[in-house]
């Protein structure tokens, strides 16, 4: 066995030309193994719960790339509050507001709701009125192109804040300071000591 001795330098130590080598080779670091998305709609997720009453599970799924979707699978509607930001945003007319929010019997329904570059869709999985047998989602439709709300307000916001975070992420600040923070150590060729 031999010992051998070698310089080993911070990040911000190295030359800038390797400094921009190392960025560039670690900088899907931070995306790559970790569920970075987790906790990245979270405000989000806040924000469309008080103002419209969807609360949006942790069921989704997504892709930044070609594909561009986003899918949650699991959304819950507060009738109450879902039909008075609709009425208030002039959505509804205060007579299809009237009409829904005394005529149907449920207090909550739930869906799926996803977005492409090519489509919107929902997937309904609320409960028919008993009077009926039409589901919430049907008296809406007959007022509002429920579809494409459903896009503007909730699914293409959560892909903008994903992507920003993605691009926060995997941005040469963000990168440095990581190597910075938990203090790598490099060879003066930028290789990992």
């Amino acid at each position: 066995m031999r010992i051998k001795e070698i310089e080993v330098y911070k990040f911000n130590e190295l030359p800038g030309d390797i400094q921009e080598k190392v960025i560039d080779r670690f900088r899907y670091y931070e995306v790559e193994d970790i569920d970075w998305w987790e906790h990245a709609l979270d405000e989000f997720k806040d924000r469309v719960q008080k103002e419209y009453g969807v609360e949006i599970g942790d069921d989704f799924n997504y892709s930044l790339d070609r594909d561009y979707y986003i899918v949650f699978n699991d959304v819950h509607i507060d009738k109450k509050i879902f039909l008075k930001a609709l009425y208030q945003e002039g959505n509804l007319s205060k007579r299809a507001y009237n009409k829904l929010t005394n005529r149907t019997n449920i207090d909550e329904f739930e869906l799926a709701i996803g977005s492409s570059r090519y489509s919107n869709f929902i997937s309904v999985h609320d409960y028919s009125d008993e009077k009926n047998g039409r589901y919430i989602t049907d008296y809406l439709y007959d007022e509002i192109d429920l579809d494409n709300w459903f896009y503007d307000v909730i699914s293409k916001p959560a892909l903008k804040e994903l992507e920003e975070t993605y691009d926060y992420l995997i941005s040469d600040e963000v990168v440095a300071d990581m190597m910075n923070v938990n203090d790598w150590e490099f060879t003066i060729d930028g290789m990992l000591a």
